[in-house]
């Protein structure tokens, strides 16, 4: 219960702190889609890089948790994003990482792919050319910037 007292409380803040935000988007601006993966609920990294994302100026498209890929397929469709990005922290689990990247990188091939969390930070994961592995904080400040 205190576990998901203090999630709760983080991920209330941060909403807080994206809302607070203003935004002043340039002619060079990006557009990024934010999710996870179906069945996965580990939210508060997917929210600080909406955060981050905005401070730098960039749109986003924040579209939640356990998302399901035909949902994200239409998304993409509607959106045309320059970039998706997704944490996968349990979900899908080992064995099922590699095929989903897979199919990231197939069905999305004019995004740039970025992916962090437990599920693939460390783990030998085989990237197509048009995703990328944010292992830490500063590696996406260092992309945005």
């Amino acid at each position: 219960a205190q576990e998901h007292f203090m999630t709760n409380l983080i991920r209330q803040k941060i909403i807080v702190a994206i809302d607070s935000q203003v935004i002043k988007y340039r002619p060079d601006s990006k557009k990024f889609m934010l999710f996870l993966p179906e069945g996965e609920l580990h939210e508060i990294g997917l929210l600080f890089a909406s955060y981050i994302i905005r401070s730098h100026n960039h749109r986003v498209v924040y579209l939640g948790q356990t998302l399901p890929f035909t949902e994200l397929m239409f998304a993409y469709d509607v959106h045309k994003p320059d970039f998706i990005f997704s944490t996968i922290t349990s979900v899908p689990s080992n064995d099922e990482v590699q095929p989903y990247v897979d199919r990231l990188c197939k069905q999305f091939p004019d995004s740039k792919i970025l992916l962090t969390g437990y599920q693939v930070i460390g783990q030998d994961i085989q990237l197509e050319p048009n995703a990328t592995i944010i292992n830490k904080t500063s590696d996406l400040v260092e992309l945005l910037a």
